[in-house]
């Protein structure tokens, strides 16, 4: 149940106007009633200035311009913020979800215009009496009063040609909206009229707060116009035992929400304003309704509860006629819907068929079938082959009772035709049958099988082109590799020659201190004694490791050094034992020696120490020489590769610029300084030929801008799930107006026969192929390019 004195509420802001004429407390006064004129508005409100700030801070009424108006005062150059004293009443949204306190609020202040703001004072809306007998709808509280209960008798009166200036003045000191321009009345100079003296008067006009918001904004002068200029006439009125739902409706058409009351013979009883109105709506009554009416709406439910069971119970007695009737209806939509199509009834008695019927069919239509092909379709189910598969096809649809679709075709005259049918169940008997001609569809469908297989043949010689140029692609690049390493076979030969010269050098020197020691060896072990012997051999192992090589200056100053140790212990022949023990690595301290350098035989053991240590020394060279080659050989193998398999490998950049270093160590080391700086990255999936021509053709484009000479920087470097490698050297630099072309197909700056302008164009097509990006940042005396390759994990 209801409670009786539960608040009627406003959930959805119905008595909120969401959309109120605003403007900033700056604006002068002229253009506020400018503004509230052309809106039809009877307010206009002041917002707070500052930035997304939309709080309410003052209110500007037609009541306050028929204030100022009384007053005289020059608004021409005042702002709203001069002219606006009154305290400013708010409402919350939540205070305002309760009509009646909105009311109470109204009358309590004694206000027409009620601001709505929100919990942080925001602007939301504002309520008037207007919106608010817009939302409680009065017409049955209405319908109960009489005007003559509800109207005002004392009637503030005027007649024409008072002016302006006077009826301000008298509006504002009674406190009214509206003022009645009479005739024939003792009371021309505004005076009131409190009935205590009943005067017969005949109302000719009106002028309400609306009519002089309207004249201040035309600018005229209050003092000269007279209340005949700015009148409503003729006057809406009504007399006093109509019913206030009549006057309700009229006020609304009224543009000053204000209607005079008159009675039969016209003269002036009475007046009814706005807020008279709404003073009639009995809170205490209003509530008591509402309780009432949710008493009357639970009544009428339990009845409508019950029309509704009866309802069903007719539903359920109707379905069996219905079900009839959706027969009939299906029968004759199905005919309807095939009228420009070939309709046949079809009759079955058993397996056998009983009756063909060509259904009526719509005179003006268009594309009707004509009488050949209707002749050519009850032949087919009449005759072989296709009478078993039709009649199969009917008594498929009857058994199920379900739509079957299938096509065929005719041969009418030269033509073949064909149809899409479509057969539909009438009863358990009776099919229909909707041939519809989809001749141009099969054709259509045909055109597109022929162009589908022409399209399957143009994608295949596509991918077979593709393919071509994808490994003309891998020739070029292969051509280019050849192109950059037949430039380089003379340097290359040139770096292979060297170690085998010095191999070829070091096996005659063997060989020659080898002869010698096979004849020496045998005559020291006779001739030395086991004293002597050991000597010989601890010479020899002092000689091991001390293979530094002497310049010239220190080699003599060693002599010189051990010629004047030897001489002071009375060793003949100083200077050349100086020599041999300088050519055997013993250079400083002798004395471990003395006793072998003083034995007679000391040159024999000499001589033969040093075939010994020669022999030693080649060895050495002849490792480091095939080292050497090796490394230079396995360079080229790894550059010359070409893998065919197409698919990426794990590869360390590292070693694969390291191979390309290496075979152009001949023009490097001409005058060209490699820095290497190299972090530990990981490995990449990568095509690891494809990126050593890559590395190729950057550093010999280094080397050329640098003329030979100069500083190349490599770094290698991880960076955001990147290798990253970049090439720095210390050229010519390259030009900033051509930069933008060097990864162009062709584009070269060298001589003609020189260059192909390919270099640069393979590089940049390799690095795409592996997803990756490559820079060039240049100015004279530096040149980089960076390229940045994506880390990959291993796909299975």
């Amino acid at each position: 149940m209801t409670n009786d004195k539960q608040p009627i509420t406003n959930n959805k802001q119905q008595t909120t106007i969401l959309n109120p004429l605003t403007t900033t407390p700056d604006t002068l006064v002229p253009e506020a009633i400018a503004l509230m004129s052309q809106s039809n508005s009877s307010y206009i409100l002041m917002l707070a200035p500052r930035e997304h700030h939309r709080s309410p801070v003052g209110l500007l009424t037609t009541t306050d311009v028929v204030r100022l108006t009384a007053l005289g005062t020059d608004l021409s150059n005042l702002s709203l913020a001069t002219v606006i004293t009154k305290p400013l009443h708010t409402i919350t949204q939540t205070q305002a979800q309760d009509v009646f306190a909105v009311v109470k609020i109204l009358h309590q202040h004694r206000i027409r215009h009620l601001p709505v703001v929100d919990e942080e004072g925001h602007l939301v809306g504002i309520i008037t009496p207007q919106s608010i007998q817009t939302f409680l709808k009065p017409m049955d509280l209405f319908k109960l009063k009489q005007v003559s209960e509800v109207m005002n008798t004392n009637v503030v009166q005027a007649d024409k040609q008072t002016s302006i200036r006077s009826i301000t003045q008298l509006m504002t000191k009674e406190q009214v909206s509206c003022v009645v321009i009479v005739e024939n009345s003792s009371l021309a100079r505004g005076e009131v009229n409190t009935n205590s003296e009943p005067q017969t008067v005949f109302p000719v006009g009106i002028v309400t707060e609306r009519e002089i918001i309207e004249f201040q904004n035309l600018g005229l002068e209050p003092d000269k116009a007279s209340a005949a200029t700015i009148m409503s006439a003729p006057v809406l009125s009504i007399k006093p035992a109509d019913s206030m739902w009549d006057a309700y409706q009229m006020m609304q058409q009224q543009p000053g929400n204000c209607l005079i009351v008159t009675n039969d013979p016209g003269e002036l009883v009475g007046i009814i304003t706005q807020i008279g109105a709404l003073k009639a709506i009995n809170l205490q009554e209003t509530e008591q309704t509402v309780a009432t009416w949710q008493h009357l709406v639970g009544e009428q439910t339990g009845e409508l509860r019950q029309l509704n069971e009866q309802l069903q119970q007719e539903i359920g007695e109707r379905q069996i006629l219905e079900t009839h009737l959706r027969t009939s209806q299906e029968k004759m939509r199905a005919l309807f819907e095939a009228m420009t199509e070939l309709v046949v009834i079809v009759s079955m008695q058993g397996n056998q068929l009983e009756n063909i019927e060509i259904a009526p069919m719509n005179p003006h239509g268009v594309d009707q079938p004509d009488a050949e092909i209707i002749s050519q379709t009850v032949a087919s189910f009449l005759q072989e082959p296709t009478a078993p598969l039709w009649l199969n096809q009917v008594q498929q649809a009857l058994t199920t009772q379900q739509i079957l679709s299938f096509d065929y075709s005719l041969g009418v005259g030269e033509e073949q035709l064909w149809f899409s049918a479509r057969i539909s169940p009438i009863s358990d008997t009776s099919v229909l049958w909707v041939a519809r001609d989809i001749s141009d569809a099969y054709r259509q469908a045909a055109q597109r099988k022929r162009a589908e297989e022409t399209l399957r043949q143009k994608n295949e010689e596509l991918a077979s082109t593709l393919q071509e140029l994808q490994n003309t692609q891998q020739e070029l690049i292969q051509s280019e590799k050849m192109a950059s390493l037949g430039q380089l076979i003379a340097g290359v030969a040139h770096e292979i020659n060297t170690p085998m010269g010095a191999i070829q050098a070091s096996i005659a020197n063997i060989s020659s201190a080898l002869e010698n020691s096979l004849q020496q060896l045998p005559q020291i072990f006779q001739q030395l004694s086991a004293e002597r012997q050991a000597d010989f051999f601890a010479l020899l192992a002092a000689q091991e490791g001390k293979s530094q090589e002497l310049s010239f200056r220190e080699e003599r100053k060693c002599k010189r050094a051990l010629k004047k140790q030897l001489e002071a212990q009375g060793i003949d022949d100083a200077d050349t034992l100086a020599a041999d023990l300088v050519q055997l690595g013993i250079t400083q301290d002798i004395t471990p020696f003395l006793p072998l350098l003083q034995d007679p035989n000391c040159h024999l053991v000499l001589d033969t120490a040093n075939n010994l240590v020669t022999q030693q020394n080649n060895s050495q060279n002849i490792q480091l020489a095939v080292e050497k080659s090796s490394k230079i050989v396995f360079a080229l193998k790894s550059y010359v590769r070409q893998n065919n398999s197409g698919e990426m490998s794990k590869a360390r950049i590292a070693e694969g610029i390291d191979v390309v270093l290496t075979i152009y160590q001949n023009l490097l080391k001409q005058g060209i300084e490699v820095i290497k700086d190299y972090e530990d990255v990981p490995e990449i999936l990568c095509y690891p030929e494809e990126l050593n021509q890559v590395w190729t053709n950057l550093v010999h484009n280094a080397i050329q801008a640098m003329n030979y000479e100069g500083t190349l920087t490599i770094k290698v470097f991880e960076q955001e799930h990147q290798v990253v490698v970049q090439f720095t050297d210390s050229g010519c630099g390259i030009p900033p107006e051509i930069q933008a072309k060097i990864f162009d197909a062709f584009f070269t700056t060298k001589p003609m026969g020189e260059g192909s302008g390919l270099g640069l164009n393979i590089v940049n097509k390799i690095i795409k192929k592996h997803q990756g990006k490559i820079e060039v940042d240049s100015v004279p005396g530096k040149t980089t390019f960076s390229i940045f390759l994506p880390i990959r994990k291993m796909e299975n």
